[in-house]
């Protein structure tokens, strides 16, 4: 293969490589903007993505077709159309049309992974072309400027990349720690939270053994079996309130379940 056709066949993977690398940073920057989001997929509607088709699936649900892209490890994202059929996508996928009712779901892992591919592909093309122009000689004066210009482009373009690399990186790493530093609060206010309501439960308890010694000492209750009682009620509406966490949920159905074989006279209750 000549010189000039090898470097038409690199020029030519580099624009397609950078059309590519341009929308995934869109992708990766629409991210950013709903990094609030608990959602593995973000979904750009009205949007289409034509080829790298892994398998499709007709009549089918948006829910299953999240189902099958996760568990394939090769699907980037899925398109799901208006006739509920489901094109499962591979990494070469990208937005490339707006249709109406037509859903582009994309994984957020890969948005975040795919933008640093693309940029190291970049880089590597890059010099690649840089080596073929140097190494590439000929006695056409009009070829050699142009050769020259491509030159400097590719050694700027070259520069400009290994600048993006690196801020991309950067972003990377602070929404890492954002994320990590966000999820330590969050688990850290909830426990917070659920002393407070704990703390709260047994202050009114108090409260109320309180008003019945005070004013109502003539009453005649089982005390220990009244408190065991509250502590017990107290204790199942703070794990209710953190039942979506699965130790919250196990633990909510443990208690349930410690009531049923109570009642059952299994074992012992207050």
């Amino acid at each position: 293969m000549s010189n000039s056709l090898e470097l038409y066949n690199l020029e030519g993977e580099f624009n397609e490589t950078l059309r590519q690398y341009k929308q995934a940073y869109l992708n990766y920057i629409s991210v950013l903007q709903n990094q609030n989001s608990n959602s593995q997929y973000i979904i750009l509607d009205n949007t289409d993505s034509s080829g790298n088709t892994i398998n499709s699936i007709q009549n089918t649900s948006e829910n299953n077709c999240e189902i099958l892209c996760s568990a394939n490890s090769e699907c980037y994202g899925f398109v799901f159309d208006a006739k509920n059929t489901c094109y499962i996508k591979n990494n070469s996928a990208f937005q490339t049309q707006t249709v109406q009712d037509s859903k582009f779901y994309i994984k957020n892992k890969n948005i975040k992974t795919n933008i640093i591919i693309y940029n190291e592909k970049l880089i590597r093309l890059n010099q690649q072309i840089i080596q073929l122009l140097n190494s590439t000689q000929t006695e056409v004066v009009s070829v050699q400027n142009e050769n020259k210009t491509k030159l400097l482009e590719a050694k700027k373009i070259y520069i400009e990349l290994l600048k993006e690399k690196t801020k991309i990186q950067q972003i990377t790493d602070e929404n890492l720690t954002t994320d990590t530093v966000k999820n330590f609060f969050e688990t850290y206010f909830q426990y917070q939270y659920a002393q407070y309501l704990f703390w709260f439960f047994l202050l009114v308890i108090i409260f109320l053994i309180t008003i019945k010694f005070v004013f109502f000492p003539h009453i005649e209750s089982n005390m220990a079996k009244f408190i065991g009682w509250a502590l017990f009620f107290a204790f199942i509406v703070v794990t209710a309130l953190y039942s979506y966490v699965p130790a919250g949920f196990l633990i909510l159905c443990l208690i349930i379940s410690y009531i049923c074989l109570g009642f059952l006279k299994i074992v012992p209750i207050p």
